[in-house]
């Protein structure tokens, strides 16, 4: 396997210094909700685009990288669809992933564009939740679901939802774990009661329970469905990756560490909650029906996602199934920040906290690199 490179990766991070540095978030977080420039619009997209199609930050994109120099256009283990763009640009890797990774980014801004999210709010929750979501080829897949879901629930327009549907339809043949995100998705179609929403909350440990006790019992089974297949060949390599990785979590420095990483994630999500069940904040705002469609479609990674937290063998679903729910997040995030009336110091806090986990990772993974 190829090497990591702290200093490509280091050339990766400097791409997202410029997003973060056009999105300012901590400043833009407190300012009123305003449309970008364009120019800026563009710049902050073109280095999203750089930043996911030269991902020198992620392990996997060395270890595909790899297969591509050993066996060209003849790569295993991916979906057929990746086979025929290996084959289109003649086994070229990073051509490959131009044409990849440029729709999938372009899908977050034609989905920002239908809600009217091109703001300086948006900016913020890409630079904080979306910066790195495009780790996995899986992003095309997901943005793709998620901008056939917007046009079928947001748009009136026959034609429009039936091209929703047919990129919903289309999304399922870009990853194994698709299957997964479209029963999200269903889900998301029944609205979330009050009641619905307690029962929840309050059931969740007795449902961690039994869903640990299915994972011991039906492990692998889980693990031969496809949902730990990482880059290419690499399936087994990211079961193992993500056991080793969970295995060091569990002693105390290592426990904190996650604690760390996890917390402004569940705070934001409980945050959305109670400012759009309790305070109403998207009641009667354009696009309403598709943000809260949006909230639960989250919600609901976010949950299944945490019954699967408790054992070393389902960190890899816990983790695949969280990595989900952040392709919606990004759009009911911007929206519930960008219509709150008063700026919260919670949520000021909670944007500092985030930042933090994004420099502390950036610095440990360099660090333990070099």
């Amino acid at each position: 396997m190829y090497e990591y490179s702290w200093q490509l990766a280091l050339l990766s991070y400097s791409f997202y210094f410029v997003m973060l540095i056009i999105a300012s978030p901590y400043k833009n977080y407190l300012s009123r909700t305003r449309l970008v420039n364009q120019v800026y619009l563009n710049i902050f997209f073109f280095f999203y685009m750089i930043l996911n199609v030269f991902s020198f930050w992620e392990y996997d994109t060395y270890h595909s990288w790899e297969q591509f120099l050993l066996y060209g256009s003849d790569i295993t283990g991916y979906e057929n669809i990746y086979h025929t763009i290996a084959e289109f640009v003649n086994g070229d890797y990073f051509l490959w992933r131009f044409l990849v990774w440029v729709p999938a980014c372009l899908f977050i801004y034609l989905t920002a564009r239908k809600l009217e999210l091109l703001n300086n709010k948006f900016l913020v929750s890409i630079v904080l939740f979306g910066g790195f979501i495009g780790y996995t080829r899986g992003m095309i897949g997901f943005t793709m679901l998620i901008f056939g879901l917007v046009l079928l629930i947001d748009d009136n327009r026959v034609l429009k939802k039936l091209l929703g549907l047919c990129l919903i339809v289309g999304s399922y043949f870009f990853h194994k774990s698709m299957f997964v995100a479209i029963l999200f998705s269903i889900l998301a179609l029944f609205p979330f009661k009050k009641n619905i929403l307690t029962s929840l909350v309050f059931g969740f440990p007795l449902l961690a329970i039994f869903t640990t006790i299915f994972v011991l019992m039906f492990g692998d089974v889980l693990s031969s469905a496809g949902l730990s297949d990482g880059v290419g060949e690499a399936g087994e390599n990211s079961v193992n990756s993500a056991l080793s990785y969970e295995r060091e979590t569990r002693n105390t420095i290592g426990m904190l560490m996650k604690l760390f990483e996890v917390i402004p994630q569940y705070a934001t999500l409980f945050y959305m909650a109670k400012l759009i069940y309790k305070e109403k904040i998207l009641n009667n705002v354009t696009h309403e029906k598709t943000y809260k469609y949006l909230f639960r479609f989250t919600f609901i990674g976010f949950y299944v996602a945490s019954l699967f937290f408790f054992t070393d063998f389902s960190a890899w679903i816990y983790e695949r199934f969280k990595h989900i729910a952040f392709f919606a997040m990004i759009f009911v995030f911007a929206a519930v920040i960008g219509n709150e009336n008063i700026h919260s110091k919670f949520m000021r806090n909670i944007v500092v906290l985030q930042l933090s986990v994004v420099f502390t990772t950036i610095i440990l993974r360099i660090s333990s690199n070099m």
